[in-house]
């Protein structure tokens, strides 16, 4: 085949190597392919985090995975925290996206519809909110014996927009539009 592809890169993180770009010729296939939208935000003080929007259309939902930097653009992706957004979720997101409203506050226990991914989990909440520059994201999660863990990552307006738009074309996904 003498046809000529778009090539795409995603970022890929390694625990042991610094994120770089991957072309997606070097997949084995389309179906390989990892569709999320990331966001890395290391620093020099080892504070910074890692942000990543992924579609599931069989589960009809986006999840949200975030993780704490570990070194230089290292992110700690084994620890990760992990947050099931379903359709109202992800409009509450776009919501604020669309500056209909400042901030959202996203709450969810496990044992009142099973969003939590993990069984150690006694609740999530997601806070989202417009700053003046940009947007600023953070996920918490409290585990069964209280232990809280947080992420947070603020967002650039350019990468807001993307995040919109993806986030749309998963509601029109969901609901088969």
């Amino acid at each position: 085949m003498n046809e000529m592809t778009p090539m795409k890169t995603t970022a890929v993180q390694n625990q042991h190597k610094p994120s770089r770009l991957v072309s997606e010729s070097s997949r084995v296939s389309d179906a390989h392919f990892e569709k999320k939208f990331k966001v890395y935000k290391p620093n020099k003080t080892g504070n910074g985090a890692a942000l990543q929007f992924d579609f599931n259309e069989e589960k009809k939902s986006v999840f949200v995975e975030m993780a704490k930097q570990t070194g230089p653009q290292l992110f700690d992706w084994a620890n990760k925290l992990i947050f099931k957004m379903a359709v109202t979720d992800i409009s509450k997101l776009i919501l604020v996206l669309e500056g209909k409203m400042k901030n959202i506050e996203l709450f969810h226990d496990p044992s009142k519809g099973g969003y939590a991914v993990s069984a150690e989990t006694r609740n999530s909440t997601v806070s989202f909110m417009k700053m003046d520059r940009g947007f600023y994201f953070k996920l918490s999660t409290q585990a069964q014996g209280g232990q809280v863990a947080s992420v947070a990552i603020p967002l650039a307006d350019d990468e807001a927009i993307i995040l919109k738009i993806l986030l749309e074309k998963a509601v029109e996904k969901i609901y088969g539009w």
